[in-house]
């Protein structure tokens, strides 16, 4: 099987090591394990003599341990797909910065793997698609993707990503052929500045939601033609919606719930629903229960915080009654011994009371008549 040049194993039922004759396999260039359960570990040996291969996919296989550096010696390699798996430790810095043939490259979803994104990735030249997501990875975003011109793809979503966005990706607007980029649910923070994201004219979904980014909403994003995806939901963004983003025809999907935004909803974006302008308690009209126009009797900041301050000190209240209440009465009711307790200590007060009083008021009727002449 020296001659075989392409393998496609995927999804079946195999399982078991990862088989050492495929180091044999001098011509193989394309083979494809995913979806099985094909080896325990990442085998180095294995992978650093099958330097013919361009493309290689183990995703969904239950690999263990750390990133081969087996891979490094890979310099025909195009496509590593090892998403789905359960890798840990560190993404080897120097491992991937000698595989630079690469042009897909997928880590996705293993989850354990920690510490930061390598700057190394910054000489893969030619790489067009790079899916870190669902990781624990955790410090800066490198700036030297934005250096990667032929990227269409960036997916870095669900990980510990944080910092500022303004240093960490001042460079993508230098990636004129990116079309999607997820950045969701780190913990990311700073102004969404349309300099850098105003400039990505092949942009087609963006999703930077659940993170702290703060200040208004970039009206530069109207600036992007082929934009479909936009979600912008749970940040800290303030100020109104930039009435220049209903001019977007192609979009179809914006969220920009669970954030600080106030005014009314411009009215090219009322068909988007409810559920993608929700928990931002300042805007009205549109697809909102709230009026504009009755929102404006009522905008004095006093008095909106005054109504919210005296509503939310009702329901905590009539809260700290009901759990106090029930804690305490439902105990009463189902230990008998705490009850007689209960009963024994109001009677003992109530004694103390009454015999505090008579002895006052004995008290005060011989001062009295100690004061009679």
């Amino acid at each position: 099987m020296r001659a075989l040049s392409y393998l496609d194993l995927s999804d079946n039922y195999l399982f078991g090591n990862f088989p050492d004759d495929f180091q044999n396999m001098s011509s193989l260039s394309h083979l494809d394990l995913s979806e099985n359960d094909v080896g325990s570990t990442s085998p180095n040996a294995t992978f650093a003599k099958m330097q013919a291969l361009s493309y290689l996919n183990l995703a969904n296989n239950g690999l263990t341990g750390r990133i081969s550096i087996g891979f490094q010696n890979m310099s025909s390699l195009s496509h590593l797909d090892l998403s789905g798996n359960f890798l840990d430790g560190l993404i080897p810095n120097a491992t991937i910065g000698k595989m630079q043939a690469l042009e897909y490259l997928s880590l996705a979803g293993n989850h354990f793997l920690s510490g930061t994104i390598p700057d190394s990735l910054g000489l893969l030249l030619q790489l067009t698609w790079l899916d870190f997501s669902s990781n624990n990875l955790t410090g800066d975003i490198p700036p030297l993707l934005g250096d990667l011109s032929h990227l269409q793809y960036i997916d870095l979503s669900n990980n510990r990503l944080s910092g500022s966005i303004q240093s960490q990706v001042a460079n993508f607007q230098n990636l004129s052929s990116l079309s999607q980029l997820d950045l969701s649910n780190n913990k990311l923070e700073g102004p969404i500045l349309n300099a850098i994201f105003g400039k990505m004219p092949a942009l087609s979904s963006l999703d930077l939601s659940g993170n702290s980014f703060n200040g208004s909403t970039p009206d530069g994003l109207a600036g992007l033609p082929k934009l479909t995806f936009l979600n912008l939901s749970h940040n800290q963004l303030i100020g109104i919606i930039p009435p220049l983003l209903g001019t977007l025809s192609p979009l179809h999907y914006i969220d920009l719930s669970h954030n600080h935004l106030s005014g009314p909803i411009p009215s090219q974006l009322v068909n988007f629903g409810m559920e993608a302008f929700v928990w931002n308690l300042d805007l009205c009209g549109g697809p909102l229960p709230s009026d504009c126009q009755q929102r404006g009797e009522d905008s004095h900041p006093s008095r909106r915080m005054d109504k919210g301050f005296y509503v939310g000190l009702y329901v905590s209240i009539a809260l700290g009654f009901y759990v106090g209440f029930c804690s305490f009465f439902g105990t009463l009711a189902l230990k008998d011994s705490w009850r007689h307790r209960y009963f024994q200590f109001l009677d003992d007060i109530i004694n103390w009371i009454y015999v505090t009083i008579a002895i006052q008021v004995t008290k005060f009727q011989r001062n009295s008549q100690t004061v009679q002449p």
